[in-house]
């Protein structure tokens, strides 16, 4: 039988892998201003779905890659350690910790000084200091608190030509009011591993001890880190529970804090056997599902609209760049969910999949004009009926 899923290793140096280009690319700007050279786009935001290693990617330029470099003081900020702090408390710390920080770098003893705005501009005159902050979960933190971080940190540092700033996270982007926040960033995509040789280059350092099944865990997993160390094997022998756990853990973002799930988790359910999605689709599926999941009174646009607004909500879900107008649930969550409902619901995965194929086959009619796209999707659900394997959008 499968074995228990294993724990999601904290950062270590040594368990880290690839990430080349990102890592370059912020040390060449790094390296570029400690030369004395302008650099005109001083801020990068790294997004992805959730498990793709952004913060293990922060976490290694911060704690790794940037402090041997000379002249560079490096500040990794977690935005989830002040989930439970006022905005106002949680930006003074913030700017604490800069400021500490930025002492210890000129070779100072960190002394009390008071935390506002001016203090982080003053602590970088007449200094050669680089400054790289790097501040994670930027898009999941609450928005007064994002917008008190910019009017008292991100926006006086921005314009700061000794400053680099580095963000990552998932969802939706923050609507930043600085025009260089908003206008001159560099947005990088941190996909998965493309190829099995990073998930078993992942998996040897990880966990060695399915490092020789490389290929069919990259195949389930679409070469997300965090998946490949969590995902049970052989997924075909796992037990539900096994199972379950994996997605608890894909999942925990959404858990409600009295340790149930909200209902987001079964709209996610519903969706996973669909490559893309928006409102029109949401009703089709919920009803296949299962009856509790239809609204009072019927399905109406403006009810499936509402729950295509909480599920952007939970982060786990974005809009799908390739084909305009429809959403995509993150890949990795979306496989995994889909091969849970197969083996512990069969006939309610059957129910959504046929439940697709209908649904296109009407659109077929309704909108010829999109005739190519619908006959894309009704050879896909026929194929996972009979048993094929998972495509990509």
């Amino acid at each position: 039988m499968g074995k228990k899923s294993p724990e999601v290793p904290d950062y270590s140096p040594a368990l880290f892998v690839n990430r080349k280009e990102a890592i370059d690319l912020v040390v060449e700007k790094v390296r570029n201003i400690s030369a004395g050279n302008p650099e005109r786009k001083r801020v990068i935001v790294f997004w992805g779905y959730r498990g793709a290693g952004k913060t293990w990617l922060l976490r290694h330029l911060a704690e790794t890659v940037l402090p041997p470099i000379s002249g560079v003081c490096a500040v990794y900020v977690d935005l989830r350690d002040f989930k439970d702090k006022p905005a106002e408390d949680a930006v003074r710390d913030i700017i604490g910790k800069i400021l500490e920080a930025l002492q210890r770098a000129r070779g100072e003893t960190p002394l009390p000084l008071d935390q506002d705005a001016p203090c982080l501009t003053r602590a970088l005159e007449n200094t050669n200091l680089v400054l790289v902050l790097l501040v994670d979960f930027v898009y999941e933190a609450a928005p007064e608190l994002l917008h008190l971080l910019e009017k008292h940190v991100l926006g006086p540092l921005v314009v700061n030509p000794q400053v680099v700033i580095v963000m990552a996270g998932r969802g939706q982007a923050n609507p930043w009011r600085s025009p260089t926040l908003r206008l001159q960033a560099e947005d990088r995509e941190l996909k998965p591993f493309a190829q099995p040789d990073y998930t078993e280059a992942q998996l040897r350092k990880q966990r060695p001890a399915v490092a020789g099944h490389a290929m069919d865990i990259h195949s389930a997993t679409q070469g997300y880190p965090l998946a490949n160390v969590v995902i049970p094997y052989p997924l075909d022998k796992a037990k539900p529970a096994q199972m379950r756990e994996m997605i608890d853990l894909l999942l925990e973002p959404i858990h409600n804090p009295d340790g149930s799930w909200p209902v987001e988790r079964q709209y996610l359910e519903a969706l996973c056997v669909l490559r893309t999605f928006d409102e029109e689709r949401i009703p089709a599926l919920l009803n296949a599902y299962g009856p509790s999941l239809a609204p009072a009174g019927g399905w109406t646009l403006v009810k499936a609209s509402e729950i295509l607004r909480r599920l952007i909500k939970t982060s786990l879900v974005r809009w799908n760049s390739e084909q305009a107008g429809w959403w995509i649930v993150d890949q990795a969550i979306r496989h995994l969910l889909e091969e849970y409902l197969r083996v512990v619901d069969p006939q309610r995965w059957r129910r959504c999949h046929e439940a697709a194929i209908t649904l296109y086959r009407d659109w077929l009619k309704r909108y010829p004009e999109e005739r190519e796209r619908w006959e894309e999707e009704i050879p896909y659900h026929k194929s996972r009926l009979s048993g094929g394997g998972f495509a990509t959008p």
